[in-house]
């Protein structure tokens, strides 16, 4: 269960930039995928993401970080 979360976090972590994945934070649409991946593992309910932690600093660019 552990390992297919890490594998959606990465997924969803590397499709888009920082304020797209800080986006799909707030409405749980993560935790809402969570749950149907593992649901044949084990029938998960209410996952949530509680912390965040960056592995690797993103460039900034000042332009679009002003937006």
């Amino acid at each position: 269960i552990r390992r297919k979360m890490s594998e959606i976090m990465v997924k969803e972590a590397s499709s888009c930039d920082l304020k797209e994945l800080v986006a799909k934070f707030i409405p749980e649409a993560i935790g809402r995928d969570i749950e149907k991946a593992v649901q044949s593992i084990y029938p998960l309910q209410n996952v949530f993401i509680r912390k965040v932690k960056i592995l690797k600093a993103p460039k900034f660019d000042l332009g679009k970080l002003m937006e």
